[in-house]
């Protein structure tokens, strides 16, 4: 936000790029629209985020979503999640909600721990028939390991005995399994890429489903050290440029492994 606040231009260090001018530009076409927000500044320059309103669009949005976003209906486990993410943060249970008398609203937890359970898709090995699966964005989807990270999260906000109990975890770790690569990283799908957000939701989802085991973080941490780049930052895999998305999620990973002190901190706090 303090992007849209600001009025001095994009620090350029004095070289003016492609990019550089192309930020420039998008700042200044949208500046107008953050005048109101500017208008609410108090003394202390902060923000006052409009709970009253938040919340009943949050909830208007677990009921049904605008024919506009249909391009997102493989990410509808992820609008799932952001939703009941935001409604938490904001203090907003909806299983406490529930409890209380007189309280009427159309999306029940079980009906969101139902329809999410639907999302789960079940794969049989042609060979061995071993059965696994994952999580797809919506019903009848590809596994992927980016929406069972927000599936998951998901059943862990509504936090239920029948939210816990409806993953298959056997299942599931099975597939997981089945991503890892030789060299110790993962792949977001069968078939799929290979890089650091693989390792952080799947090491996420193994933690919170109680799945950790050697055979999965085999190499894992390894995998990981040799992404950091000669500037400090972490690339999606070894050789690749510094970016902060997956900087985020290598280090993360490595704080679920309990590995961060292998990594080069100081060079990775001076790139950040």
């Amino acid at each position: 936000m303090a992007l849209f606040l600001r009025r001095s231009p994009v620090n350029t260090d004095k070289y003016v790029t492609h990019t550089s001018r192309e930020q420039t530009r998008i700042e200044e076409t949208l500046a107008p629209f953050f005048g109101v927000y500017r208008s609410t500044i108090g003394a202390n320059k902060t923000l006052r985020l409009l709970r009253d309103k938040t919340v009943p669009w949050l909830l208007a949005s677990l009921q049904k979503l605008p024919a506009s976003i249909c391009y997102l209906d493989c990410s509808r486990t992820w609008i799932l999640y952001w939703v009941l993410h935001a409604l938490e943060l904001l203090g907003w249970d909806l299983v406490e909600e529930e409890a209380k008398p007189g309280f009427s609203f159309p999306v029940t937890s079980a009906a969101i721990v139902k329809w999410i359970s639907k999302c789960f898709t079940r794969c049989t090995d042609p060979v061995t028939g071993e059965v696994y699966g994952g999580y797809g964005g919506g019903p009848v989807q590809l596994p992927h390991l980016a929406p069972t990270y927000a599936a998951v999260c998901a059943l862990c906000i509504i936090g239920t005995p029948e939210a816990y109990e409806s993953i298959p975890k056997e299942e599931l770790l099975r597939w997981l399994l089945r991503l890892k690569t030789p060299e110790g990283s993962l792949r977001m799908h069968e078939g799929g890429e290979v890089d650091v957000r693989a390792i952080y939701t799947c090491l996420a989802v193994a933690t919170l489903c109680n799945l950790r085991t050697p055979e999965l973080e085999l190499g894992v941490a390894d995998y990981l050290l040799r992404c950091q780049t000669f500037d400090g930052g972490m690339g999606s895999e070894p050789y690749d440029e510094a970016h902060g998305g997956y900087t985020f999620c290598g280090l993360a990973s490595l704080l679920l492994l309990r590995s961060t002190a292998r990594l080069d901190l100081p060079r990775l706090v001076r790139w950040v």
